[in-house]
């Protein structure tokens, strides 16, 4: 049926990993994500070729350590968002945790393609000729906000956190915000889209307009 196709499994509160185990070898899923389940289950959880029963493996660690672009090294850090994600318990973060690893070695999603953080999943290009156009576009701003301390911090605490995480990074930008934030992000942001984000309406669900309100057109 549909679960033998399940691209990622979540298990939640699970205890049973022979069970689990079993599901997961049916299944074949690209990920299995795990949120307050036992050590044993826990010790199950993978992201693509990322395994957490062998993170610490010391030749696996030197290869993505050598290697930052590989496709492992790439499925721990989706491996790490997905369990700080989760770790929020909320239905949205959940289901980017969800929507990060299934972008990143499923399909192509929209909602969470555009992101302006340099990361080693866009490429050094990529990263270079955003760094290049944000110097062009928009210096003095860059300047004004690195020079303000409450700026710096701002633009710190957002870069460490993946500003595809949009609950996380409007925390950091209600409580730091600034008008030389404002300047900074509506430059970048707005007025020149150095990271080319793309923002489409949505046709689906379409909603019919209504003809009527109360009995009157």
């Amino acid at each position: 049926g549909a679960l033998a196709r399940a691209d990622i499994v979540v298990a939640l509160g699970a205890e049973n990993a022979a069970a689990v185990e079993s599901a997961v070898n049916h299944m074949a899923p690209t990920a299995l994500l795990c949120q307050d389940c036992g050590a044993s289950v826990e010790a199950l959880s993978f992201v693509d070729s990322f395994a957490i029963a062998r993170a610490d493996d010391m030749l696996g660690r030197l290869r993505r350590r050598v290697a930052p672009w590989s496709r492992e090294a790439s499925a721990e850090r989706m491996a790490a968002t997905a369990r700080e994600l989760m770790g929020r318990y909320s239905s949205e973060d959940f289901l980017f945790a969800v929507f990060f690893v299934l972008h990143r070695f499923v399909v192509d999603l929209p909602v969470v393609r555009s992101d302006i953080n340099p990361s080693w999943e866009k490429g050094a290009l990529t990263n270079a000729l955003e760094f290049a156009k944000m110097v062009r576009c928009c210096g003095p701003q860059i300047f004004k906000t690195l020079t303000d301390p409450v700026s710096k911090r701002a633009v710190d605490l957002l870069n460490s956190v993946n500003l595809r995480d949009q609950v996380g990074s409007y925390r950091v930008i209600v409580s730091f915000e600034t008008d030389k934030l404002e300047d900074f992000t509506l430059c970048i942001l707005q007025q020149n889209n150095c990271f080319n984000c793309d923002a489409s309406i949505l046709e689906r669900p379409r909603v019919p307009l209504l003809r009527e309100w109360r009995g009157r057109p």
